[in-house]
């Protein structure tokens, strides 16, 4: 058995196997590892690898050596997989939840496959993602441990709203407010059962500077409210949807 504390050291960069799951090393993180060689003239901590050579932790200084033509320091630490990786990645923030979702979906869970699916053809972030698809805010946490349920009847629900939400997109990065609340508020309106869409269109793309001061969802459904209520002759067709949100959020 090798000693997990011993330092090994090789040139040989074919011995080492990426670890499924794991996440892609961006262009920019593998360039930034890099410079820091170059300039400080070491890698710093060793490759953590298991007992089949797949690469836990320091992929990017791998890749990084590898450029360089430099040897690689490394460490075998047997019985460690990717939950291993996904911890250390946490524990640091490294990963961000885009990364988290790549890896649950290429481990094969299919709540996170359908995830991966809508983000990269819709272009949001995973949370106002999921709350397209549910009808509620997933937390970060939940997220990144893979306790993020996206079911077929979710996801058809998903295609839905976010088509919808399509045409709006370009006005939400306009407004200036918090964007991932801002979609999920829209989110919330646009399947709700009062709110007639063409009207909520309408006021988004003439009104959406008036939304930018706010981040809270609360405060941001109170003012999709209020310029959809705008002008609106009937008070049965107005919508309070701050109202309609907290209510169902006590009831949650």
């Amino acid at each position: 058995m090798v000693n997990e504390r011993e330092i090994k050291v090789t040139r040989n960069y074919g011995c080492f196997k990426r670890l499924e799951g794991n996440r892609e090393i961006s262009k920019q993180r593998r360039a930034a590892i890099l410079d820091s060689i170059r300039e400080h003239g070491y890698v710093g901590a060793p490759i953590l690898v298991n007992e089949n050579m797949e690469v836990i932790d320091g992929q990017g200084r791998l890749a990084a050596c590898e450029e360089l033509n430099i040897p690689v320091p490394y460490c075998v630490k047997e019985g460690t997989d990717i939950s291993t990786c996904m911890v250390l990645n946490r524990n640091t923030r490294n990963w961000t939840e885009m990364d988290y979702v790549k890896s649950y979906a290429e481990q094969g869970s299919a709540d996170y496959r359908r995830i991966l699916s809508l983000v990269d053809g819709f272009g949001l972030s995973v949370q106002a993602t999921c709350f397209a698809a549910t009808g509620k805010q997933i937390s970060s946490t939940m997220i990144r441990k893979g306790a993020a349920k996206v079911s077929e009847a979710n996801y058809s629900q998903a295609l839905i709203n976010l088509n919808l939400l399509f045409p709006l997109i370009p006005y939400i990065q306009k407004a200036g407010a918090h964007t991932q609340k801002l979609e999920m508020a829209i989110i919330y309106a646009i399947a709700h059962p009062s709110v007639d869409y063409d009207r909520l269109k309408f006021a988004i793309m003439r009104r959406y500077h008036e939304l930018a001061p706010f981040s809270r969802m609360e405060d941001l459904l109170d003012e999709i409210s209020r310029i959809y209520n705008y002008g609106l002759k009937g008070a049965d067709k107005r919508i309070y949807l701050k109202t309609d949100y907290q209510k169902e959020q006590y009831e949650n």
